[in-house]
């Protein structure tokens, strides 16, 4: 679980997500400056990118659930 914000969103804040979504089990992987993505970079309102897995990760793919895990947010 990784998340990257931007835009006005505070850093006390994204701890708060992130801390929230550690919670469904995953590895807590931090915060991160998202500045250099284009899809943060560009958009206007506050914005944070969330990673809930990574498809190399055998552990993660395991947890994951794609019908699950929306409900789970």
């Amino acid at each position: 679980m990784e998340l990257k914000h931007l835009h006005g969103v505070a850093f006390q804040e994204a701890t708060r997500v992130l801390n929230n979504l550690v919670g469904l089990g995953y590895t807590n992987r931090g915060i991160k400056d998202g500045s250099n993505l284009y899809v943060i970079r560009n958009t206007k309102a506050k914005a944070m990118l969330i990673e809930c897995c990574f498809c190399d990760n055998k552990e993660d793919m395991n947890k994951y659930d794609a019908e699950k895990w929306p409900m789970q947010l």
